[in-house]
């Protein structure tokens, strides 16, 4: 190693962890935009979410959507073991 030279990290402000960051000034209209568009859109599931979206059966779902539940590909897996 060359004289005077040290192995120094450099540091990222964008890796750090504990930094505060506030939220947009939009943020709170663009949620309210959102959930609006939401309810307008999608109002069988709004209705099952404000109702406090209790757990379905297959049939339930299928009586409330108009579709059979499939589980997304992405939950596959998690939480069992081997």
């Amino acid at each position: 190693m060359p004289v005077g030279r040290r192995n120094v990290a450099v540091w990222d402000e964008r890796r750090n962890t504990s930094r505060v960051t506030p939220p947009p000034p939009d943020a709170l209209p663009n949620a309210v935009r959102a959930l609006e568009r939401f309810r307008v859109d999608e109002p069988a599931l709004y209705g099952w979410v404000a109702a406090g979206a209790a757990r379905l059966t297959h049939a339930e779902h299928r009586t409330r959507f108009g579709v059979d539940y499939t589980p997304s590909s992405s939950r596959r897996g998690r939480g069992r073991a081997g």
